[in-house]
C-alpha cells in the first residue's frame, strides 16, 4: 500500500492448475518474504504458487493477500475475492 494506492506485487501471473474447493473445504498458502539475491535494480522473479508464494523485491509496509473465484452453479456471475492485511516489518 503505497500513497494510498494498492499495487500488485504478487503474483505476477495466474497460478496453474486453477484450484476448486468444495462446499466446506479449506485451503492454506504460505506467504514467505524472500530478498536474497536480489541486486538495486535487478529484476523480480515471477512467483505463484498454489501451495507457497514467495515475495520478491518487497520492504516493510502493508500488504494485502487476495483469493478470487466464482461459484460452480454461476460461473457468469461476479467473482467473489476475500482479502486479509498484514504488515511486514523489516531492518
Amino acid at each position: 500500500y503505497v500513497d494510498g494506492e494498492w499495487c500488485r506485487v504478487a503474483p505476477r501471473d495466474h497460478n496453474e492448475p486453477l484450484m476448486y474447493l468444495k462446499p466446506g473445504e479449506a485451503h492454506t498458502w504460505t506467504v514467505t518474504p524472500d530478498n536474497d539475491g536480489i541486486a538495486d535494480g535487478g529484476d523480480v522473479a515471477s512467483t505463484g504458487g498454489t501451495d507457497e508464494l514467495a515475495l520478491e523485491g518487497v520492504g516493510p509496509g502493508t500488504y494485502a493477500f487476495r483469493a478470487r473465484g466464482l461459484f460452480e452453479d454461476r460461473r457468469e456471475a461476479e467473482q467473489v475475492a476475500f482479502a486479509a492485511t498484514f504488515e511486514l516489518e523489516a531492518e
